[in-house]
């Protein structure tokens, strides 16, 4: 049928329904080699890789990839504000100016924790193609937590997000392995992103013992956006909100404000 389609558009969409019929990565695959030898567009073919996790080895050569598209990838961290930090911190609060402060500009500068990377559950490796592939955690990333609760202070937390396509060069190599800490950050959601605690942020890959940084992978990152959250935690352990900033929306909450500083 679609030898006969002189619509190209028109024959992408049947290429895409009969992808979402495959039954298996094989028969995905075999649609869209064909895809390559019929519509001649690589590019697509490659995009539709990422999608469907599919993995394809080079004829000529021995090396194999990887290739899925993350929807949760990017920049993540999080610091306690003190000193001159905090002054400017309640500064900019009463004058309603931190959107164009460093604290948005510049988030990193302000944390003392942050990574760059893939963020990766048992669920997503599945949804990837990645069901061999295993998670390791390296400490944790947020909010300090002595197992009794938050410790009480005020904290930064930001993430830079991006869907990225992930083309992983596994050179046939027998086992893979995610590193990177875990999130706490006391179940805040940046909008648009859901939430991320209980998630790992992979910044490096194990690829048979040999260590690689996984950002050398994460390419075509897409619709990039930017939350900052600043919250208190009382002398309780509970967590509120003082200030979010999501896309250009700032929200500040002035009695959260008067209870973390009273004498303000």
């Amino acid at each position: 049928i679609v030898y006969s389609l002189s619509d190209k558009e028109w024959a992408k969409h049947v290429y895409r329904k009969a992808l979402e019929c495959c039954g298996d990565d094989d028969a995905r695959k075999y649609v869209i080699e064909t895809i390559k030898d019929v519509l001649e567009d690589d590019e697509w073919a490659s995009e539709l890789s990422s999608v469907f996790g599919i993995r394809f080895s080079d004829d000529d050569s021995d090396e194999e990839s990887i290739s899925f598209y993350a929807g949760r990838c990017g920049e993540i961290g999080c610091g306690e504000l003190f000193g001159d930090r905090l002054e400017e911190f309640k500064k900019l609060f009463i004058s309603r100016a931190i959107k164009d402060s460093d604290f948005i500009y510049m988030p990193s500068d302000m944390a003392s924790d942050y990574y760059t990377g893939v963020f990766v559950s048992d669920e997503f490796l599945e949804d990837w193609g990645l069901q061999n592939a295993k998670i390791k955690e390296s400490g944790r990333l947020g909010i300090p937590n002595d197992g009794q609760g938050y410790k009480p202070g005020i904290y930064l937390m930001y993430a830079i997000l991006g869907d990225y396509s992930v083309d992983l060069e596994t050179d046939g190599c027998d086992e893979i392995e995610f590193l990177g800490p875990k999130i706490d950050l006391a179940n805040w959601e940046p909008e648009l992103s859901g939430e991320y605690d209980e998630l790992v942020v992979a910044h490096t890959v194990v690829l048979d013992g040999d260590e690689k940084e996984l950002y050398e992978f994460m390419g075509d990152e897409d619709d990039m956006r930017t939350s900052v959250a600043i919250v208190w935690v009382n002398d309780d352990g509970d967590v509120e909100y003082l200030y979010t900033y999501s896309n250009g929306d700032e929200q500040y909450d002035p009695d959260v404000f008067s209870a973390a500083f009273p004498e303000s």
